[in-house]
């Protein structure tokens, strides 16, 4: 991390915990900004599931309000498959299968790695396994509406064009065939 790229991390975070430049006192080591509070940045961990039937993907609509749609990498109104954070101690194909059920209510009966992602926006850095599943169990159900709106499947061939970056990014890479680059 350069020092230019670090200066705007640092205003990026002062101007989100609303510090004043007396309040702060930032030591950059390694590439981790290190702030009075104790706190530091560092990359969340995340999982999205690629759900398949005759060619077509389930993707969900994002709440518009920021707050509602609880998106870090502002993901509000835009399309997006299933998916979330990894919580302590949990296997990523666990989370994936738990973010599935919880927010779909399909239970994934064969998940397999699809593709790892660097999903970064000025103040936040997620590394997202994307996982694909082709068997699963239950019907659609929209389970949290007040984050994700609606359900819809969509053909591969003709995506919205408002789609999730993270989201986005796995759909090109299954249709590459690329798992990192």
């Amino acid at each position: 991390m350069n020092l230019k790229h670090q200066r705007k991390l640092l205003k990026n975070l002062k101007k989100r915990h609303k510090l004043k430049n007396t309040e702060i006192e930032s030591v950059f080591f390694y590439g981790i900004i290190f702030i009075e509070s104790g706190d530091y940045m560092k990359p969340g961990i995340g999982v999205g599931v690629m759900v398949l039937k005759d060619n077509k993907i389930l993707l969900g609509l994002r709440n518009p309000d920021k707050v509602k749609a609880s998106s870090e990498l502002q993901g509000q109104g835009t399309w997006t498959m299933p998916g979330g954070k990894v919580e302590f101690m949990e296997k990523l194909v666990d989370a994936a299968k738990r973010e599935l059920e919880e927010e779909t209510s399909l239970k994934a009966t064969n998940l397999k790695l699809l593709c790892i992602s660097d999903d970064m926006t000025e103040t936040a850095h997620y590394v997202t396994a994307g996982f694909i599943v082709n068997n699963y169990t239950g019907d659609v159900k929209t389970m949290e509406p007040e984050t994700i709106l609606e359900w819809r499947w969509f053909d591969l061939d003709d995506l919205p064009t408002n789609l999730y970056k993270p989201s986005q990014k796995c759909i090109e890479k299954y249709k590459q065939g690329i798992i990192y680059e």
